[in-house]
C-alpha cells in the first residue's frame, strides 16, 4: 500500500478508541449561586430571629389582649344603646367612680360591675338583636378574664374597691354608656401601654382610716 492510499485509509477509518460517558457535573456557577442562596436564607432567618428577640425584649401588651376589644365591639354596644328608649324607667345599680383611681385600677374595679349590670338589667328575647349584643358583651368580659387580659379582684391580697362605688339610679341608656366608657378606657390602655399591664392595685384599693360609706347618686 503506497503512502497516499495509506493516508486515505487512515482518514476513512473511524477512531479506534472508545469514549466513556461521564457523569454530568454541576457547573461551578450554579454551585456558587446555590451557596449564595443558602447564605442569604441563613441571613434572613437570623434577621427574623433578631426581630423576635428584640420584640420580646421591648415588651408590649400581648397580642390577644391588645386586640381583645375592638371597634366592632364598641359599635355593637353603640347599637344596643341606640335601641334603648329615651324615656324609660330608671334602674338602680352600683358603679365605680373614677375619682383618683388610675386607669388600670378603675378598669379593674368597674369591669365586674359592668358584667353584673348587663346580666341583671338587660334581658331580651333569644332571637332579638339586643339579646345578641348583650351576649357578645358578656362573652367579651369573660374572655378578658380567662385570657388573663384583666386580673380579677383578689380580696386575699388587696382590699375591695367597694369604697369607690356608689349606688346609681339612671336610665338604661345612661347605664350602658358607663359600660361603654369602661371598654373605651380598656382599649386606650392596651393601645398606649409600652409593656405588660401591671394590675396590682393594692396601694390604690387600700382602705383609709377615715373611710366612709358610699353615697347615693342619681343622674338624669
Amino acid at each position: 500500500m503506497n503512502l497516499i492510499n495509506y493516508h486515505q485509509h487512515l482518514k476513512l477509518q473511524p477512531p479506534s478508541f472508545t469514549t466513556r460517558k461521564q457523569a454530568p457535573t454541576t457547573p461551578k456557577h450554579i454551585s456558587i449561586h446555590k451557596g449564595l442562596n443558602i447564605s442569604r436564607l441563613n441571613m434572613e432567618g437570623n434577621f427574623i430571629c433578631l426581630l423576635v428577640v428584640l420584640s420580646l425584649a421591648s415588651g408590649g401588651v400581648p397580642g390577644p389582649c391588645r386586640h381583645s376589644v375592638m371597634q366592632d365591639h364598641l359599635q355593637s354596644l353603640g347599637r344596643l344603646i341606640d335601641n334603648q328608649l329615651d324615656h324609660s324607667c330608671f334602674i338602680q345599680y352600683p358603679f365605680t367612680e373614677h375619682l383618683n383611681l388610675s386607669t388600670v385600677c378603675y378598669v379593674k374595679a368597674a369591669l365586674p360591675q359592668a358584667l353584673e349590670l348587663l346580666s341583671k338589667h338587660f334581658h331580651y328575647v333569644r332571637s332579638s338583636d339586643n339579646r345578641r349584643y348583650v351576649s357578645a358583651l358578656q362573652k367579651l368580659i369573660y374572655h378578658l378574664y380567662t385570657q388573663g387580659c384583666v386580673a380579677e379582684i383578689d380580696e386575699e391580697v388587696e382590699d375591695s374597691p367597694v369604697r369607690f362605688s356608689k349606688a346609681v339610679e339612671s336610665s338604661p341608656k345612661d347605664a350602658l354608656k358607663k359600660v361603654q366608657g369602661v371598654f373605651q378606657m380598656y382599649m386606650n390602655l392596651m393601645r398606649d401601654s409600652k409593656g405588660p399591664v401591671d394590675w396590682d392595685c393594692r396601694a390604690e384599693f387600700t382602705v383609709e382610716e377615715d373611710y366612709q360609706t358610699t353615697t347615693t347618686g342619681r343622674i338624669t
